[in-house]
């Protein structure tokens, strides 16, 4: 990684930021457990904090629209999360803390979507790919470094205890954030708005990296209904066939990514083991997502998002084997590899070729519209996935759960077959739209 400039040293902000973020889920979901609660109150904790994403990604929008100041912003965003955050250590009930989780989730989003605009006001445009690539760098660190101080502390307290010191020392954190940003953030002297954001390739790939919600107004309800409009075209169909891998895609991993650590927890695995797991996940995402540029490159992109759906599903399809079958050794085990493999590389692989797909399929003059139904589509997946994951864990069990989900992900192989044959003829290469070369 090359050395930070005196531009952008306000990025180190990011890193106390998200290391409060980063296993903050995971936190609330043990902590649910702690206080009595079961796999639906995971599933509503987590829904919820899902459901706000939306309103919150068009609030703090129009916001930063209307704002040429950014640092209030960046500083409200921290306050808030940390405040939050740190309010749970106060609450004994497990509907407070699903309201805490929700309004630091809404917090969250003030920063998701003014970052990018930051780093393009901060540096000419020639050094976006370079500064949103140390961006992307300094906050996947974070939210790795985040859980490793989650690992440590829940290791040398177990229980409620050593949860209720990892809340204190993560708020701090955030806190943390506020102190860099007054010291290092400088407001720019030229602006850019949002949709800066959707004309170049770098920033557009950061922007779903760091916040995957882009709304430039409110979708309207005759936009959705162009969506199921799928017999004008093959520009049509093709987005249709690619809002459906999305739900699938969302919906699966978010019954997966639910009550994955509800499900190591119930399995007899200690907290500090639960955050072991998720960090190495986390430590191999951010190792793939540092060589993205290879992913850009390569012109058999739609080999490798059928193949990372494969190993991701076969990862889930495994775990979930091991929980139906196995004990608490062979689960730990076999989630130390599998966990990596399918939420680490495959999913930096999926999530960039995806992207990619994305930005080159939303090109012409309705790309807000576009991109307001993608992330709308993405929410209701999440979303749903979620709460549905709640319910199924307590009717099939956590094995049960985690192969339906591999399955789900499976499916997404079949649409993204389909998908193909209504392909547009434009390709990304080396951060540009070009035609393309598939027949």
């Amino acid at each position: 990684m090359a050395s930070v400039d005196s531009e952008s040293r306000w990025m180190y902000a990011q890193f106390p930021y998200n290391v409060t973020i980063g296993p903050l889920s995971t936190l609330v979901a043990l902590y649910i457990l702690g206080l009595g609660g079961n796999a639906v109150d995971v599933a509503y904790a987590i829904g919820l904090s899902v459901l706000v994403s939306i309103p919150a990604a068009i609030l703090w929008g129009m916001v930063a629209d209307r704002m040429a100041r950014r640092k209030p912003l960046i500083i409200a965003s921290y306050a808030g999360v940390g405040i939050f955050t740190l309010c749970m250590f106060f609450a004994r009930n497990v509907g407070y803390v699903t309201l805490l989780y929700a309004m630091s989730s809404f917090m969250s989003a003030a920063s998701g979507v003014t970052i990018s605009i930051i780093v393009m006001e901060h540096a000419e445009e020639k050094k976006w790919g370079h500064n949103f690539a140390l961006l992307q760098f300094i906050s996947g660190m974070g939210s790795t470094a985040g859980l490793a101080v989650a690992f440590l502390v829940t290791g040398v307290a177990n229980g409620i205890g050593g949860l209720l010191d990892l809340i204190v020392i993560l708020s701090a954190a955030s806190f943390a954030s506020i102190f860099l940003a007054l010291v290092l953030l400088r407001e720019p002297k030229r602006t850019e708005d949002r949709k800066s954001v959707l004309n170049n390739f770098h920033a557009f790939m950061a922007r779903m990296r760091i916040y995957p919600l882009i709304f430039l107004r409110v979708p309207k309800v005759s936009s959705f209904a162009k969506v199921f409009a799928i017999f004008n075209d093959g520009k049509s169909k093709y987005l249709f066939a690619m809002y459906m891998a999305a739900v699938v895609f969302y919906f699966g991993t978010s019954v997966f990514n639910t009550q994955y650590p509800v499900g190591l927890k119930q399995a007899g695995l200690g907290e500090s083991s639960v955050f072991a797991i998720i960090l190495v996940g986390s430590a191999v995402q951010v190792l793939a997502f540092y060589y993205y540029d290879r992913i850009v490159n390569r012109k058999e992109r739609k080999g490798l998002i059928s193949y990372s759906l494969l190993a991701r599903s076969c990862g889930y399809l495994l775990i979930g084997i091991a929980f139906l079958f196995f004990g608490r050794s062979i689960i730990s085990g076999a989630s130390f590899i599998l966990y990596p493999l399918s939420a680490g590389l495959a999913y930096a692989v999926y999530y960039t070729v995806s992207n990619i797909l994305l930005f080159e399929a939303v090109g012409g003059k309705k790309k807000g519209v576009t991109l307001g139904v993608y992330s709308s589509i993405v929410s209701i997946g999440s979303f749903g996935g979620a709460i549905a994951s709640g319910y199924l864990s307590i009717a099939l069990g956590y094995g049960s759960v985690f192969m339906i989900a591999g399955v789900l992900i499976a499916a997404c192989i079949i649409i993204y077959g389909i998908m193909r044959k209504f392909e547009p003829k434009r390709r990304i290469e080396g951060g540009a739209v070009m035609p393309s070369s598939s027949p």
